[in-house]
């Protein structure tokens, strides 16, 4: 534990911790404190949290900024991802996962660029094909941007389960404890012997954004979908796609293709439209909070 204290004013921390306590009674969310080697490292959110709460001029560089948007429709091509059959007016149809997420990932991309004409909207596969897992990450972590800017990888899935009453939505990001090396000595110009520290840093930054992007698309998807459809929340797991990006990264699980009703559901195009405005809604509020908040890296 750590304790700040300027005048009558106190702000305690946890190490790991992704909030703090002031004056010993309110808490409040913040980004976290890591220790590497004996040293205190503040994220940026952490830092900024700490000097506004002690009233303290925060000078600010070139803010930062949400250059590029990578949609990452799963599945594709040869791989329906998965399948359930049901019937409509007494005809069965095939549903595969790999049509609805297209669809939606589609919808969700045009409503992207023409809302943000200076930003880069890319998609893993815009049409039938199967880009594995590996093409999915390399094309992600290749895109290069600005130093001040940041890129945001959104993967969307529909859902299975053994109980065919399993429904509802759900976004994933990384395990907290999760660790990845998001720099390596050939991305960075400066002192190896500091590399950890950084690559620390911004791993730490990472999880943040994601997890705060993962909460504003839960939360859209919500206020778009009937109080019918279970919430089934946020969860955390190292899938392939997210743990080897290099970057903000989610994993949104659109609903249950095993649940029949469910599956008719996603077969509707007011439903679809209702799920790529909870997406669409959610990828804002993030870029909104970021962006005029004027966050630096």
């Amino acid at each position: 534990m750590g304790l700040l204290e300027k005048g009558e004013k106190s702000i305690s921390f946890g190490l790991d911790n992704p909030w703090m306590i002031c004056d010993y009674s309110t808490k409040i969310t913040t980004g976290t404190v890591l220790k590497e080697n004996g040293i205190l490292i503040f994220s940026e959110e952490a830092a900024i949290s700490v000097l506004s709460f002690f009233g303290e001029q925060i000078e600010k560089d070139d803010p930062f900024n949400v250059g590029v948007i990578l949609i990452d429709p799963g599945h594709g091509g040869k791989d329906p991802g998965t399948v359930s059959t049901v019937y409509i007016n007494g005809v069965p149809v095939v549903v595969q996962e790999k049509n609805i997420v297209l669809d939606v990932s589609l919808r969700l991309a045009d409503m992207l660029i023409r809302k943000y004409p200076d930003k880069k909207i890319m998609l893993t596969r815009s049409d039938d094909t199967f880009p594995t897992l590996e093409d999915r990450v390399l094309m992600a972590n290749n895109i290069v941007v600005e130093p001040k800017e940041g890129i945001l990888f959104i993967a969307v899935h529909v859902n299975a389960s053994l109980n065919p009453h399993a429904e509802g939505y759900e976004v994933w990001y990384l395990p907290k404890n999760y660790r990845r090396q998001v720099i390596s000595s050939s991305d960075y110009d400066g002192d190896e012997s500091v590399l950890p520290v950084v690559n620390s840093i911004l791993e730490e930054q990472y999880s943040m954004e994601s997890i705060r992007l993962a909460e504003n698309i839960l939360e859209n998807l919500t206020k778009e979908l009937p109080g019918s459809v279970p919430n089934r929340g946020l969860k955390e797991e190292s899938w392939f796609v997210v743990r080897n990006a290099k970057m903000a990264a989610v994993l949104v699980e659109l609903g249950f293709v095993t649940n029949k009703d469910e599956a008719l559901r996603m077969m509707q195009t007011n439903y679809l439209k209702k799920l790529t405005n909870g997406l669409y809604n959610g990828i804002n509020d993030f870029i909104d909070y970021f962006e005029e908040k004027g966050f630096t890296r």
